[in-house]
């Protein structure tokens, strides 16, 4: 009778402790990867060839802007 008693409590919070223990888990690996992405993600774009092709297809969106408004206006 008392184990049918204890049991039930002793495995929720054997449970309750192993799912503490895993989020916790999750949370650091989740927070490692984001830590890891972000610094990848601030490399990359501070590389010269990135920003030159930025700006590249930026000017190009441009000028196909500009021409479409230039046919429009018969310029």
């Amino acid at each position: 009778m008392v184990v049918n008693e204890l049991a039930p409590k002793i495995a929720a919070e054997i449970y309750n402790k192993s799912l503490e223990n895993l989020m916790g888990a999750i949370n650091y690996d989740v927070e490692a990867c984001v830590q890891v992405g972000v610094g990848s993600i601030e490399e990359i774009f501070k590389s010269s060839k990135v920003k030159r092709l930025c700006s590249e297809a930026i000017m190009k969106e441009l000028q196909k802007s500009i021409q479409v408004d230039q046919l429009r206006f018969n310029f």
